[in-house]
């Protein structure tokens, strides 16, 4: 198991909270807290998600918490927030994961890791759209966005790799186009988030 102090620093977040980003205490502690997430967006989800702008005492007054049982869980709400982070990426990596290690050429496990992606910012809109915006939160290497970029293009660059040196795909530095295919999607699921009415599923594909 993964773990990596990501968060301690200018997001005021604790040593217990670095050390258990990666592993299922944390996601215990917000299922324990606010119930267990779900496709359609219950549980922490409901209480949690889009909600920056509360406070800690609105957020535990949403959850039916005392403050003081908060605190015993989460040092503040940038710690909340970065777990909720944690774990969206999380369940997006192993959707991700699933398509990368499939059967098939390059071309082939990447269409299956498009549709991986939809499907999740489908079930996930709020959770989706949250990490999205979150992502400006600093850390002590920087914002989580770029945390969650990092993770996302270790998973591709090796489907990348693979497809180069079987002549699938064109040569070029898989670390790079990986940081640019993220990228690209995430602005791409939001802008057709946004604009539904206008464009289908298909038309992303």
């Amino acid at each position: 198991a993964e773990t990596r102090s990501y968060y301690m620093g200018r997001a005021g977040l604790s040593a217990a909270a670095a050390l258990g980003c990666f592993n299922a205490g944390k996601s215990g502690r917000l299922t324990l807290l606010f119930g267990a997430p779900s496709a359609v967006g219950g549980g922490y989800g409901a209480t949690l998600w889009g909600a920056p702008d509360l406070t800690v005492d609105q957020i535990a007054e949403r959850a039916g918490l005392s403050v003081g049982t908060f605190y015993l869980y989460f040092d503040g709400k940038a710690d909340l927030f970065a777990s909720l982070v944690v774990e969206l990426t999380g369940r997006l990596r192993e959707r991700l994961r699933v398509a990368y290690r499939s059967a098939g050429t390059a071309p082939e496990r990447l269409e299956r890791a498009l549709d991986a992606y939809l499907d999740f910012v489908e079930s996930n809109t709020k959770g989706f759209l949250y990490f999205r915006d979150a992502g400006t939160i600093e850390t002590t290497v920087g914002r989580l966005s770029t945390w969650a970029f990092a993770q996302h293009g270790d998973d591709l660059r090796p489907v990348l790799e693979a497809g180069m040196a079987a002549g699938e795909l064109r040569e070029a530095d898989a670390g790079l186009l990986a940081q640019a295919l993220v990228g690209l999607l995430q602005h791409l699921a939001g802008f057709w988030i946004a604009n539904r009415d206008s464009y289908t599923r298909d038309e992303v594909r």
